[in-house]
């Protein structure tokens, strides 16, 4: 049996609230999965438009309507509820901790660094080490290798001349590689802090960072020594525990390569071997990883106010008692009144100086967090136990950066609404830097000590209920 779509023409939302499903959609109900199918999706349609429609209008409807009596309004907090605001010494130890914690928890994946970097920032030396323990070939057939690395920033190159050196690593190194140790374990310490290898091995290799042309060079395909290589790569990898590169004699010059975790297979470092009957064959890197010997200061900066990735730092604020709150709100009269105030959005807009800031990143990533207790300026030298804290992952801060940039947004609204409603015990609120160790990028703002209107401050957006 056929049956016959039908369509309505609607006259205006009044007729159709008034009509019934037999006048709206009058098609034989019977368990025919075709009309079923029909139905289902025709009302959903018609709900659909139904809703556009009665949002266009003044008047009431089953949907909602505007109540009269709500107020929206918008205020900005005096600069004496901001009661301290300042940047702390953050650890690799404590990302690696939220990493594990945030995924754990919040199912919030931060990724491996996408990013190997080789050079010197601030006084910081870095060094990068790739391993390729996925080649399997008689290297004693090799006449080539040929390691290739994909450039995604240079930084500063003042003679537009680098020269790194290479030699193969002594210790199975692998993604919670540092300075001072080869893995997480305590007790994985390299012999040598920076790296274990032997300095007679360490070969030599210089290039210009610009092409014919003056552009910025893409890619660096670094020629390895044949007796390095053949001592390094053997057939049964039993010395196989990848590379170190090092660039010495460098002052605030850095480049940064796409690592194996960038994502794009095609950008990922990798080794090309050419045999002897001139075959060719590439293998990726299975792990990429770099290593600073950044200085930690234990003390917390309250100017310049900054967020940076090497050495780690974040920033919390500490706000002051909000018993008075209510004060603000020109609707508020009493203290109870602060039960009809819906906060709408709460934002701490800080004011970027451009004064030691460098991005080779477009965007900065955060995520707000309340400690249970107090947090305490003088234990800053420990490790944060982010665990004690409470994240707010729907509140996680993606913000873009560009050198015309003037000030940035960080959400606290679900912060804020908490504190209110004493949910959560006024502990101020930090901001957590999701990048830290990812590189040499840096942020700066104006603090609370500057004289003029660029002071941290926050702004609500909020709506009002008459009574």
């Amino acid at each position: 049996m056929k049956y016959t779509k039908y369509f309505v023409i609607l006259n205006g939302v009044k007729n159709l609230r008034n009509m019934t499903e037999e006048e709206i959609l009058p098609l034989p109900v019977q368990n025919d999965k075709k009309n079923r199918f029909y139905y289902k999706y025709t009302m959903i349609i018609l709900f659909i438009f139904a809703c556009l429609f009665t949002a266009c209008t003044n008047e009431s409807s089953h949907f909602g309507s505007p109540d009269p009596n709500l107020i929206f309004n918008e205020i900005t907090l005096p600069d004496s509820y901001i009661s301290n605001i300042f940047t702390y010494r953050d650890s690799v130890e404590s990302y690696m901790q939220t990493r594990n914690f945030a995924a754990r928890t919040f199912r919030l994946l931060l990724d491996y660094n996408h990013k190997l970097i080789l050079g010197n920032y601030n006084n910081t030396d870095i060094r990068t080490l790739i391993r390729f323990d996925n080649v399997n070939a008689d290297t004693s057939f090799v006449n080539d290798a040929i390691v290739t690395l994909f450039i995604r920033h240079i930084e500063n190159p003042k003679n537009k001349q680098f020269t790194i050196k290479y030699a193969p690593m002594k210790k199975l190194f692998d993604n919670y590689a540092t300075w001072e140790k080869f893995a997480e374990a305590t007790v994985d310490r390299w012999e040598v802090e920076g790296g274990d290898f032997d300095k007679d091995d360490l070969r030599e290799y210089s290039f210009s960072t610009v092409d014919s042309t003056g552009q910025n060079i893409d890619r660096l395909d670094i020629t390895i020594d044949k007796d390095i290589m053949k001592e390094w790569l053997t057939a049964e990898n039993s010395h196989n525990f990848g590379l170190i590169f090092i660039a010495e004699n460098v002052h605030d010059t850095f480049i940064e390569f796409h690592s194996r975790n960038n994502g794009i297979a095609a950008l990922q470092p990798q080794i090309k071997l050419t045999f002897e009957e001139e075959v060719e064959r590439s293998f990726h890197a299975s792990f990429t990883v770099f290593i600073h010997n950044y200085e930690e200061n234990p003390d917390y900066l309250t100017d310049p106010l900054y967020i940076s990735n090497i050495a780690p730092r974040s920033i919390f604020m500490e706000l002051a008692d909000l018993d008075s709150l209510y004060t603000l709100f020109p609707e508020a009269n009493h203290p109870q009144d602060i039960n009809r105030i819906n906060i709408l959005q709460a934002n701490l807009i800080l004011t970027v100086n451009q004064n030691n800031t460098l991005m080779t990143n477009q965007n900065i990533y955060l995520i707000p967090a309340i400690p249970n207790e107090s947090f305490e300026i003088e234990n800053t030298q420990d490790i944060v136990d982010y665990a004690s804290w409470y994240f707010y992952p729907n509140e996680r801060i993606t913000t873009a950066y560009t050198e015309d940039t003037e000030t940035m947004v960080f959400r606290i609204t679900d912060p804020m609404r908490a504190f209110i409603s004493e949910i959560r015990d006024n502990n101020g609120i930090g901001f957590i830097n999701l990048q830290r160790n990812m590189d040499f990028s840096q942020i700066n703002f104006f603090g609370r000590e500057t004289k003029d209107n660029k002071k941290p401050k926050i702004v609500i957006k909020y709506s009002y209920l008459k009574e």
